[in-house]
């Protein structure tokens, strides 16, 4: 089904218009009231004023419009607030109640931005469930959110309060009534100059212009269309039965004669959208409509069902066909329908289905199918028993394949939560695969899971060619999965078509993209920065299955990239996600992630423990004893490593020839450490350097290395220099490794510095500070020395700098020698402050200090390093639709931020470093100040834009916040007094206020 104007206003074409500046300029002011109406019959121009507003607001934003035409259907709940979430850009295609929750995240998270919900027709909500939903989404609307309801009735909702408070902008016909001048310029953009008197309502205005003064609505448009021949009016009659036209559904009612724009082409009330979709306004359709026979419409409504059903927009053609009374067609449509990818199944759409089919027939197979598909949201065990009684409902009815897809569906999620009744569920679709392709096609599938759970890869893959009958797109993402499940990612993608490409679903893609990381076709740095894009699209999407199993695959990307904290972060995430309820082989992705960061950063043992109190369901082990879970194929040596009850069976299998490598390096960690055998990990393929980063752990990889070097490997040496965290890995390959590879580690920690004594800590936001392992450092040579501090402050920002670099910017008055010479007692001072009980004559741990110049240990912390890595992670969330769990880490970071860059030195090079984290600090207060007072706490929200005012009192975003704020606090006074503040101090450094500040300079009067 086409949707060129659920979720866009009309396209406004200013031939056809007239500018109603003064309706626009009322309707501005949507963004300053809670809840706008706009209320008035048909004909009273409502939505073309609507979308002049939007139109305007595009080109002059002041908010966001969010836009959303309800239909006959909006009156079911479920639909309503798919319809909501489709036009705010939230995916939606499975059952979630927590959709209304997602929609309010969507408006927060846009704050400070203002964002309108504009529903159109909202009396189609009137006496239905969905106006309780309205009523909910009003009342948790964070601060940011607004309603125009446009309609011929008021909406039942508390409005009231509302009213009283000033928060209700009420749009009426009295309003939408044209005025003198827009009836001059009427009758001159239809260039009518006679004295005729004119209506004001918008549409009879227009319509007497036309054809003159003396008829009614219905004869008015019969005189319009007198110059039209009969086949062109007759098509117009026939094609006013539909909502919506296109060019291929007008071409076939007319048998070729018209398209929309031969047919419309001068035809006055037509609303056009840029898809190319036609709307013709509900006057004009009830003047034809009236005029068609009866027979005429039911054929109009049949050829229109046809058409979609061909173009694949079941649903649509399903509600034509139950329109034509054809309850048949509707029938064997709705069973297309069911039997479509699930891809292409919306939650919408299948309830639309279901309900007509309902209506026709409720003890109908199909029926049955559509009542559990409506419930299939990431395969609950529940679902079986429906899918079963559907397959019996199509067995009594004789429908083979329909059966076979319910069936299909019931192995699934017997599969999914290892019920007992599976085989008797299999040998159904065996014989039904006898004589019904679709069926064969299934046992084809099923027939590959079970030989892999038999430990027969070849047989396994044998059966994919097998696979047809269920359709490109689903049998595009079998292929992927069973590939991948089957530790083949080297196959998964090859040999596809540009034909193939086109229709790929995100279900293939995902498989795709894992894939690539696994058979080391991409480095970590390059599959983090993807991971992570792709982790924000299925956070914002608000699926918990494929959310939680992005967030493992990138805490395993992220640890291979060294990103150690952003692994964890991953990894709780989706520990916290999983606890709604989760399938048990999306909760061992959690398990193995949560592993995974354990061994990085606490050892095997730690890792072992995680994976040691998973206990899962005995016929699930059962399963696993001939073949890998799909959670454990992404990391093999470490569940070789940590799992040594599943080395039997890893030992075993084949596994492909990424999947071989990683079993290998797994085998060779343990021939190292029980046998001090180095050979294993020497036949490793040192030059696939991304294969083996993608399945090994760094942990593991670096004790791998250091054995292969034991036995003269150099390629083995450049992949461990390659790691991140080289020291921290080579001291725990001293720790639990053979005798040889830890020699090796400990000659490799030989040419690095020394284990750091204490930890040390510099803080340069604010006043410099040095911290030693959590206490500070009141040592007379850091208090009572601003060029040890200054010193000490430029090796933190650059860690290794010039000796002559650091003369000609500490000293640049003084001669070379002079120079020097401070350098040389600047340089002990330091090194005596940040290692007071170092041996003399030892070398120094944390500086290192050469003839060319000096270098601070990267081992040792900078707050401006915390800063920004807890500004970029909130950014992140942000960016993903998680404004609660942003504005927590934006907290967090600013908590940090103590003050300006290396406070009290007023020195150059301090300068862009010290006006760039100013700056960042202001934007982090700014954003935390928005999504606060998006929330409803404009107190809050005043208290954090005002020190984002103190920081920088020029930043206008700071400056209206902060207005905005003390506004919705109610203290409109303090509002008005901080408004002259904040241009007098712009005018005072001769800045322009921008057009969002006097915007609300002028609202503020």
């Amino acid at each position: 089904m086409t949707h060129g104007f659920r979720f866009e206003p009309t396209a406004v074409r200013h031939g056809d218009v007239i500018d109603r500046a003064r309706i626009v300029r009322l309707l501005n002011q949507r963004f300053d009231h809670r809840v706008t109406t706009v209320i008035a019959e048909a004909g009273f121009g409502k939505s073309t004023a609507l979308a002049l507003a939007a139109e305007n607001n595009r080109l002059d934003p002041v908010g966001r419009d969010v836009w959303l035409a309800a239909d006959r259907d909006d009156g079911r709940p479920d639909h309503f607030v798919g319809g909501l979430a489709t036009a705010l850009g939230i995916d939606q295609s499975t059952v979630d109640d927590g959709r209304l929750e997602r929609i309010i995240d969507a408006i927060w998270s846009q704050a400070p931005t203002d964002v309108a919900i504009v529903i159109d027709d909202a009396h189609r909500l009137d006496g239905t469930a969905s106006m309780q939903v309205l009523a909910e989404l009003l009342s948790r609307l964070p601060a940011n959110g607004h309603l125009v309801l446009a309609g011929r009735s008021t909406p039942d909702i508390p409005l009231a309060r509302l009213r009283a408070h000033g928060e209700l902008l009420e749009i009426d016909e009295r309003n939408l009534e044209f005025d003198d001048d827009e009836l001059a310029r009427l009758r001159q953009l239809r260039r009518q100059h006679d004295a005729m008197s004119l209506p004001r309502h918008a549409a009879t205005a227009d319509l007497r212009l036309a054809a003159g003064l003396d008829a009614g609505a219905a004869f008015l448009w019969e005189e319009i269309l007198a110059s039209y021949d009969t086949d062109r009016l007759t098509a117009l009659r026939r094609v006013a039965v539909l909502d919506e036209l296109d060019d291929e559904l007008v071409d076939a009612i007319t048998d070729g004669a018209f398209d929309c724009t031969t047919l419309l082409a001068g035809t006055p009330l037509v609303e056009r959208s840029d898809d190319g979709t036609h709307r013709l306004h509900d006057i004009l359709r009830e003047a034809l409509i009236a005029r068609l026979e009866p027979g005429e419409r039911r054929k109009t409504l049949a050829i229109a069902a046809d058409t979609e059903r061909r173009r694949e927009r079941f649903p649509r053609a399903v509600e034509l066909y139950d329109e034509s009374g054809d309850p048949i067609g509707a029938l064997e449509t709705a069973r297309a329908f069911a039997l479509a990818p699930t891809m292409l199944q919306t939650l919408d759409a299948v309830h639309t289905t279901r309900r007509i089919a309902r209506g026709i027939d409720p003890d109908a197979a199909v029926c049955k199918v559509l009542d559990a598909i409506s419930r299939f949201a990431g395969l609950e065990g529940q679902l079986a028993a429906m899918f079963l009684e559907a397959g019996a409902a199509a067995r009594a009815d004789g429908d083979d394949e329909l059966e076979a897809l319910a069936m299909y569906r019931a192995a699934q999620t017997q599969l999914l939560h290892h019920a007992d009744d599976y085989w008797a569920t299999y040998d159904r679709i065996v014989e039904l695969a006898e004589h019904n392709e679709f069926a064969a096609g299934v046992e084809a599938y099923l027939s590959s899971i079970h030989h892999q759970l038999d430990g027969d890869a070849d047989a396994a893959l044998a059966a994919l060619d097998r696979i047809h009958g269920l359709g490109r797109s689903t049998e595009l993402v079998a292929r992927a999965e069973r590939l991948y499940d089957l530790a083949r990612p080297e196959l998964v993608a090859v040999g596809l078509t540009s034909d193939d490409v086109a229709h790929l679903t995100p279900g293939a893609t995902a498989f795709i993209g894992i894939s690539i990381w696994i058979r080391g076709d991409s480095s970590p740095d390059a599959s983090a920065a993807a991971v992570s894009d792709s982790i924000e699209r299925t956070l914002r999407q608000g699926f918990t299955h494929p959310a939680v199993s992005t967030l493992g695959t990138g805490a395993l990307i992220a640890l291979a990239a060294g990103h150690d904290d952003v692994a964890r972060r991953y990894a709780e995430h989706a520990a916290d996600l999983a606890r709604s309820g989760v399938g048990q082989s999306i909760l061992e992705v959690v398990i193995v992630a949560r592993a995974a960061v354990a061994a990085v950063l606490d050892g095997d043992a730690a890792a072992s423990a995680i994976l040691a109190e998973h206990q899962p369901h005995p016929q699930y082990v059962d399963e696993h004893n001939n073949w890998p879970s799909r959670a454990h194929l992404a990391a093999l040596t470490m569940v070789y490593v940590c799992q040594p009850s599943l080395r039997p069976m890893l030992d075993r299998v084949d596994l492909g020839s990424a999947g071989s490598a990683a079993v290998a390096a797994g085998r060779a960690v343990i021939a190292m450490r029980e046998h001090d055998d180095a050979a294993p990990a020497a036949d490793l393929p040192w030059h696939q350097v991304d294969l083996l980063r993608a399945n090994v752990l760094p942990t593991h990889l670096a004790e791998l290395a250091c054995a292969a070097m034991s036995v003269g490997s150099e390629a083995a040496a450049d992949v461990l220099h390659a790691l991140p965290h080289e020291r921290r890995l080579l001291q725990r390959v001293v720790e639990v490794s053979g005798r040889s590879a830890a020699r090796v580690a400990a000659d490799v920690l030989g040419d690095i510095p020394q284990a750091e004594p204490f930890r040390l800590d510099i803080t340069t936001l604010g006043p410099v500070e040095l911290h030693r392992d959590g206490q500070p450092v009141t040592a007379p040579e850091i208090v009572k020395r601003p060029k040890v501090r200054e010193l000490l402050g430029l090796l933190a920002e650059r860690r290794r700098v010039d000796r002559r670099e650091i003369i000609d910017l500490l000293w640049p008055e003084h001669d070379d020698e002079r120079a020097l010479a401070s350098l040389r007692t600047t340089l002990s001072t330091l090194n005596n402050a940040l290692e007071p009980d170092r041996v003399k004559g030892t070398s120094a741990f944390h500086l290192a200090i050469d003839g060319e110049s000096v270098a601070l240990d990267d081992r040792v912390g900078h707050d401006v390093v915390e800063f920004e890595r807890l500004v970029e992670a909130a950014r992140a969330d942000d960016r993903s639709g998680l404004p609660a769990r942003a504005l927590d880490t934006y907290v967090a970071a600013i908590e940090i931020y103590r003050g300006d860059y290396l406070a009290g030195f007023d020195v150059s090079w301090v300068v862009l470093t010290r006006l760039r984290l100013r700056s960042l600090a202001v934007t982090t207060l700014c954003r935390i100040a928005e999504l606060v007072a998006a929330r409803g706490e404009p107190e809050q929200a005043a208290r954090w834009a005002g020190q984002a005012r103190e920081i920088d009192p020029l930043n206008e975003r700071a400056g209206r916040q902060f207005v905005a704020a003390l506004e919705a606090s109610g203290d409109r006074s303090a509002a008005r007094t901080a408004m002259r503040s904040l241009v007098d101090t712009l005018d005072d450094a001769d800045i322009v206020p921008d057009a969002a500040t006097v915007r609300l300079a002028a609202r503020l009067g």
